[in-house]
């Protein structure tokens, strides 16, 4: 059975990302392999490679399915332009739980959004990158850049609930 933040995850590549068809096509193909079959589910079995009309069809069908999981992707663009104004025009990285909840970050913050909804971003923690590396209990880590060495190495602890930073420091400008 699709999980959550599959669900959540598929939506963010096709909007964000460029895994969408390798992600997707997995995704069915397990669900066939233990036995779930829904109609179109096909466009999965029968080919190599999909290409983006068949992954973003593939998508429709499962929104179908889990249709309380729908992103407005619309909304949601607009919301990290407008919270997250860094991202405008630069590569998004996001991070999903297993609650269907994510962080997103911009290069300089982060947020968390459930659906199309943002319910804490942070005050500036890098200079320019964040590289997220889980979310566990209840904590979201990853490494931050502070001019010191490249790729970000300076590692942040951010409480999942809150947003409030546990470890890590505050870009002051």
């Amino acid at each position: 059975m699709i999980s959550k933040n599959e669900i959540v995850e598929l939506q963010l590549q096709s909007a964000f990302g460029a895994m969408l068809q390798v992600l997707i096509k997995s995704i069915v193909n397990r669900e066939m392999d233990e036995g779930i079959w829904i109609d179109g589910y096909e466009i999965a079995f029968t080919k190599n490679a999909l290409n983006h009309a068949e992954s973003m069809e593939l998508l429709h069908i499962v929104l179908k399915k889990n249709p309380e999981m729908k992103i407005d992707l619309e909304k949601l663009s607009h919301l990290f332009e407008s919270e997250l104004p860094q991202s405008v025009g630069t590569k998004i990285d996001w991070l999903v739980s297993e609650d269907g909840c994510f962080v997103v970050s911009d290069s300089l913050r982060v947020g968390k959004f459930k659906k199309n909804s943002m319910l804490w971003r942070t005050p500036r923690i890098s200079i320019e990158g964040i590289i997220f590396t889980e979310i566990k209990n209840n904590e979201v880590h990853g490494l931050s850049w502070h001019g010191r060495s490249y790729p970000p190495d300076e590692p942040f602890v951010l409480n999942y609930v809150t947003g409030r930073v546990v470890l890590g420091n505050i870009v002051k400008f």
